[in-house]
This record gives C-alpha cells, structure tokens and sequence, in this order.
C-alpha cells in the first residue's frame, strides 16, 4: 500500500457504475448501536442474494464480530476483513461540557466506521493496477473514522492506495463511459471549479478518460447525497445515447393517487434532469419519496436510483445484457412502498433491465439515508 498523493504525470482510469458484471464487492457490518446489528444484517444478506453466488464479497468487521456472520458465511464465500484499530469514540468541538468534574455529551457520536462504504474512496485503474483514491474526509453526524476504511481494505486486499487532495465522497462521484459525474457538493470547501478542474487532470492525459461534469452545473445538490436520487444506466436500447434516471417526487405522489405541491426538492430534481439532457443524456424520471413509519423514526427515504447498475456484452454482434438491483421497500414499508415498488420495477423493465430485489428492511435503513448502493461498495467488474 502506497500514500500520500498521485506521482505528478500518471492518470487513473475510475471504475464505471455501469459497464460490466460485477465480480467483487465490499460491504461492512459495524456492531457500536448493538439494536441495529439484527436489521442491518437482513440488509446485507440481501444484497448478497441479489448480487447472486458469483461475485466475491468481502465484509469489514470488528474483530471478534465474526460469529455475527456465521449465516452468511455457511451461504457465501466470505472474504471477512477484520477491523484491528481500537473501538474508539471521536468527539467534535462544541460536543460535550464538564460540569463539576462530569463529560456530559450532547449525543453518543458514531463509532470506528459506518455500513456505509460506498462514500470512503473510489476505485481506480493505472497501468492495469486496481488502486483506492481514497478521501481526506468523510462527513458523518457526531463523528466516525471511515477516513480510515480505504487504508483498511487496501492493506488486506494488498491494492495501492492514494489520498487525493479533493475531499469528496463517492456517493457524489458517477462514473460511465462518458463522463465522470460529480455533485456539486464535491470540493465545496475549494474555490470555484478547481475541485472538477483537479479531478479532470487526476484522469488525464488518458484521451478515453471520461471527462467530469458538475451537476447541478449551477445550483446546490437538491440532496446530501447524488445517488439518492441520479443513477446512470449505459446506452439507450433504442437510441444509442448514454441514459440518465433522476427521482421525482411528483411521480411517486401521482403513483400514489397523491395531490402533489411543488417544492424546492423537486424542483432541484427537475434542474438535474434537464442538465442530464443538455449534455445528451436521455432522462427517465423515478419515484422518490419520503415515509414515516412511526412517530418514534424520522422520515425515511425511498429512492431506486441507490441502485447497482450492470451492462455487459452478449454473445454476438451488439448484444448487451442489463441488470439492475434496487431495494424492495414494500418488506417494511406497507402498501404505499410496495406501490412504488411496483412502478420502479416497471420503469428499469421498460428500459432493457433486468430487475433484482435486495430484500430486507430498506425502509427501516432509509432512515439513515442510504439504500443499496450506499451499503455496497464494487471493486471489481468484469
């Protein structure tokens, strides 16, 4: 394993969120909240099940949390990835006071890492070398260390890894044979347009690089994060040109026999949609919305854009197979999601897809804003 930056002069070639099967995945089951342990695992089996018994996947876990996968692993071929830095609590600023020899804490922060791997690095090809581009920073509420989660499956897979100097996380970064989609949120804290200028020569001077959008071009993300509500899906089966499925609030509150009002969210969505087409994609709208399953959660997010997207060719001239695997809400989240299942499903069909169910209480994991892709991180495909 390698740090610090890039050798000035080389380029990387990211891995695309569509072209190709994939081969290995990353997934982890953090175990710091013991009550989400049990529903978290449903949801990571379900993964694992659509992802089906020829893709390798590996799982970040704590040591000794090994058993917890016991199921899983009489099932699947487990590449377990052991977690050896100590169980530690990082507290920000302002996130505690002593009063008379007391730490009072305003909330418990997050623990050593998140099940959300999808954020801490991307994966890259230089010279035919898989690298992790990992991030200087990942933004979690109360704290976490997924900062180090990139060193971690670099150093057991034996992969270099590099830390760019543009913070991003990758739920923000989409990658096809065109372009390398990034939010707006990406580089924020940089001055105006060095954060795409940088990763545009990360991925020079490779002339079959795709070259980086920002999107919204210029406006704020509608979203924290852009696979909730953009995914990018390979050539059009009738037209050739690259396809682009955004989220639409309207659509889900029309599924829904809903009277709808017109929000900032959506038109933000509606921005992202257009933007896609102007840099020639063709653009499908999908529902998403937000349900409350009981007064004890906050509102949880459905989206079937969070999804693993995989085109590859068949035998023959021009054949491509599509496959495309989404959460199935409707497990916990009652009629409405399931609905909503039923129409995304027939949006991916209609498109070429094949559609996979991960099941599992999705609607329960989107109360932490994250679905399928958050949870799944590829680094392979073939």
């Amino acid at each position: 394993m390698t740090g610090g930056h890039r050798t000035a002069g080389a380029s990387y070639r990211p891995l695309s969120d569509v072209d190709g099967r994939i081969a290995h995945a990353c997934l982890a089951l953090p175990t710091y909240q013991s009550e989400t342990v049990p529903r978290l695992l449903e949801c990571v089996g379900g993964v694992l099940r659509a992802l089906g018994p020829g893709v390798r996947c590996s799982i970040l876990h704590h040591a000794g949390d090994e058993h917890l996968l016991g199921d899983l692993a009489a099932r699947y071929p487990l590449d377990l990835i052991p977690w050896s830095r100590p169980r530690t609590i990082r507290i920000g600023a302002g996130g505690y006071q002593i009063e008379n020899g007391v730490l009072r804490l305003g909330s418990l922060p997050w623990g050593d890492f998140t099940p959300w791997v999808q954020d801490c690095f991307l994966v890259a090809l230089r010279s035919g070398t898989p690298h992790l581009l990992a991030t200087p920073r990942v933004s979690r509420p109360g704290g976490g260390a997924d900062e180090d989660v990139a060193g971690t499956v670099a150093g057991h897979l034996g992969w270099a890894s590099e830390m760019l100097a543009v913070p991003f996380e990758a739920a923000n970064v989409l990658v096809d044979q065109r372009h390398v989609v990034l939010g707006r949120a990406v580089g924020r804290q940089l001055p105006s347009r060095s954060a795409a200028a940088t990763l545009q020569r990360l991925f020079a001077p490779d002339p079959s690089a795709p070259s980086v959008l920002r999107m919204p071009p210029r406006s704020a993300q509608p979203r924290g994060h852009q696979d909730m509500y953009l995914a990018l899906a390979g050539a059009h089966p009738a037209s050739g040109r690259p396809m682009a499925l955004v989220g639409s609030r309207r659509l889900a509150s029309r599924i829904l026999g809903r009277r709808h009002a017109s929000d900032a969210a959506d038109a933000g969505l509606a921005r992202v949609a257009r933007a896609m087409e102007a840099c020639g994609y063709d653009v499908t709208r999908l529902p998403c919305t937000t349900v409350r399953l009981s007064p004890r959660w906050k509102h949880s997010e459905i989206t079937y854009t969070n999804a693993l997207v995989e085109v590859w060719p068949l035998p023959g001239p021009g054949g491509l197979a599509r496959r495309v695997t989404i959460a199935r809400f409707g497990t916990d989240g009652g009629p409405e999601a399931a609905a909503l299942d039923s129409a995304a499903t027939e949006i991916w069909r209609a498109l070429g897809f094949n559609v996979r169910f991960a099941e599992g209480p999705f609607t329960w994991l989107g109360i932490f804003e994250g679905s399928v892709r958050c949870l799944t991180k590829v680094l392979a495909r073939r």
